[in-house]
């Protein structure tokens, strides 16, 4: 099984009104006046926020917080604080990394999917050997593409070369791992069973379906890469369902939520 993980918030925690609280205290008095000061300083870190060109590798922290300075009244140095404080803010998730440790041991292949200016990226990859574990991996400002905008999704789909075809929600798969657990006690032999959504869903219809779900355009050159040698066109699908589970989320339905669930955990 391939699992993609995020970074920030999963892998390693993330909370920016305790950050703010602690490097700027005068301007984060509490927790509803740091939500405030995050609100203005990272604009809910969506793909047209100032924090989205330094994701995209777009701009160096120097010009970002002269650029967030003008625009919230801070100072700049109280920006630039604040933006040399994230990368020993970002600790490691410890039962994240218990569960990547027991997944790499099951045999399955880990990669990660992230918005990551840089330079806090080379400072995650020196500072934590757990990235050996992933097989690849994809930050932002190296591909110079941003969640949630659908691009990124499918250079990962590509660079990972895992099947984008069946799309299942994580919820669904959770289900399945609940009714496996159920049938244990009844089980004697050895069961092998697929989790797989029975529509097929091409990569140019998950991409249009995405940009009409979240109402942004994406701009993909189609063809743009070739084809890797022995590319797998048709997916394997000949797996037996496992009984008494099913889809219960469709795509649409999935993007939707996780655009809900981005831009709350931003």
């Amino acid at each position: 099984m391939n699992v993609v993980f995020d970074l920030g918030g999963v892998v390693f925690n993330w909370q920016p009104t305790v950050l703010l609280q602690q490097v700027l205290p005068r301007q984060a008095t509490d927790e509803a006046a740091a939500r405030q000061l995050a609100a203005r300083l990272f604009q809910g870190f969506a793909p047209d926020a100032d924090w989205a060109l330094f994701d995209l590798g777009q701009i160096e922290p120097g010009a970002l917080a002269h650029r967030i300075a003008l625009r919230t009244g801070l100072a700049v140095a109280e920006v630039a604080a604040v933006i040399s404080a994230i990368p020993p803010h970002l600790v490691p998730n410890q039962a994240t990394v218990a569960l990547m440790q027991d997944l790499r041991g099951a045999g399955h292949t880990l990669y990660y999917l992230s918005n990551m200016p840089a330079a806090y990226a080379d400072e995650l990859e020196r500072s934590h050997a757990f990235f050996d574990w992933f097989a690849d991996g994809v930050f932002s400002a190296r591909v110079h593409q941003i969640k949630p905008n659908a691009d990124i999704f499918v250079t990962a789909t590509q660079r990972f070369g895992v099947d984008g075809a069946h799309t299942v929600f994580i919820d669904d798969v959770l289900d399945a791992y609940e009714l496996a657990l159920q049938r244990l006690s009844g089980v004697t032999g050895h069961e092998c069973y697929a989790v797989s959504n029975p529509v097929w869903v091409s990569l140019r219809e998950l991409v249009r379906t995405y940009a009409e779900v979240v109402g942004r355009p994406v701009d993909i050159e189609w063809g743009g890469l070739p084809y890797r040698p022995r590319e797998v066109m048709e997916p394997w699908s000949d797996g037996t369902t496992l009984p008494g589970w099913q889809v219960r989320t469709g795509l649409e339905e999935g993007i939707r939520r996780m655009e809900q669930d981005d831009r709350a955990s931003s």
